[in-house]
């Protein structure tokens, strides 16, 4: 009898305490990285221990809604009005080395596409947001659970406004910034990759020529196509997820924090 007592009062325990780590999930707004990340110790994380890294809630990442499927992050939803300007993998003479995503420019010349809507390939969380200056400019990291339970990021580089905050569920084709172009180091353009993992860093735009590895980052024109949506025409479909575009007020610019 005492030792039943004693296994439902410990059982009672564990659902309080689920219970109440719910509910601190549920009420925080902070950053979903580690409390003290600052954008210098992103860029020293290791992207070769990438897979044993991992995010500092595992209750955020169980809660994001899967990602069955990927849009065009750039024109229309399914790629159209743009052109990928340097591939993935594109060895680069001048940088010394292969690039490490797509260079996403929309159909026009120099500086046309600045300021035009970068949106959300997919539904999941903002792993990271801010402007880190350098050759990035803004960066919106995303994290997506796949059908699977893996989990890949979306990298979005170059960006002049940003529209999400660290710690957001965003909708698949929501809005999150804008086209920049790094403070005019180069004309404008969106930078976008998929990387493996849970854990974000902000890495380089390029690779060495001898480098043996990627470093998690995949081929994201070929992932955009095999994970397309299942219908023909995905241009005018809503996600159940989205909600209004009310985020005007979020913008991060170059020198805000």
């Amino acid at each position: 009898m005492v030792g039943s007592v004693s296994i439902l009062l410990v059982m009672l325990a564990v659902i309080i305490a689920i219970y109440v780590r719910l509910k601190q999930f549920r009420e925080s707004v902070g950053p979903v990285v580690a409390e003290g990340d600052t954008v210098e110790a992103l860029a020293n994380v290791d992207p070769a221990a990438l897979d044993e890294l991992l995010p500092a809630d595992p209750w955020w990442v169980a809660q994001l809604p899967v990602a069955h499927w990927f849009i065009s992050p750039l024109g229309t939803r399914g790629g159209g009005l743009i052109y990928n300007a340097q591939t993935f993998n594109h060895p680069n003479i001048d940088r010394k080395g292969r690039h490490t995503g797509e260079d996403y420019n929309g159909i026009g010349q120099e500086n046309s596409d600045l300021g035009d809507p970068v949106y959300a390939a997919s539904r999941g969380g903002v792993l990271f947001a801010a402007d880190v200056g350098g050759g990035w400019g803004g960066v919106v990291i995303l994290l997506h659970r796949l059908d699977d339970g893996a989990l890949v990021q979306t990298f979005y580089a170059h960006l002049d406004a940003i529209y999400v905050v660290s710690g957001a569920t965003v909708a698949s084709g929501e809005r999150i910034g804008s086209v920049g172009n790094a403070g005019g180091q180069y004309f404008a353009h969106l930078h976008f990759e998929v990387r493996k993992g849970a854990r974000p860093y902000l890495g380089k735009g390029y690779l060495p020529f001898d480098s043996e590895s990627n470093h998690g980052r995949l081929n994201a024109a070929e992932f955009l196509h095999q994970h397309a949506p299942p219908f023909s025409d995905a241009r005018f479909f809503v996600d159940p997820l989205s909600l209004p575009d009310n985020r005007g007020e979020l913008k991060i610019r170059k020198g805000e924090s």
